[in-house]
């Protein structure tokens, strides 16, 4: 009886543990080996949002994309911006590099 219950308590802990690490390992050994090809589940979502652009179909937009867009537009600001180093159109250019010096 104390046998049968170590060996499911064995079997409950442990088995899906050693299933894992070796899903864990060949994930990792196809990545190693094929480092050039991304992994088959892993999607291009930019290139898919192109392709539905490009077909005319719409296209949802998320927080991240939303970012990147207002990061690299955010020196086409309209009308001149006034702050206490003068006046700029856009956020002066100090201000963005003292921002990407704290961020990175």
């Amino acid at each position: 009886m104390v046998f049968a219950a170590a060996l499911s308590a064995f079997v409950v802990a442990v088995v899906p543990v050693v299933v894992f690490m070796a899903v864990w390992a060949m994930v990792t050994m196809y990545r190693i080996l094929t480092p050039e090809r991304p992994l088959p589940f892993v999607r291009d979502k930019a290139a898919e949002r192109r392709a539905a652009r490009a077909r005319g179909e719409s296209v949802g937009v998320g927080f991240r994309e939303i970012h990147d867009d207002m990061r690299t537009h955010v020196r086409e600001l309209a009308g001149p911006y006034h702050h206490a180093g003068g006046c700029s159109h856009g956020i002066p250019e100090a201000w963005i590099e003292d921002m990407n010096r704290r961020r990175n």
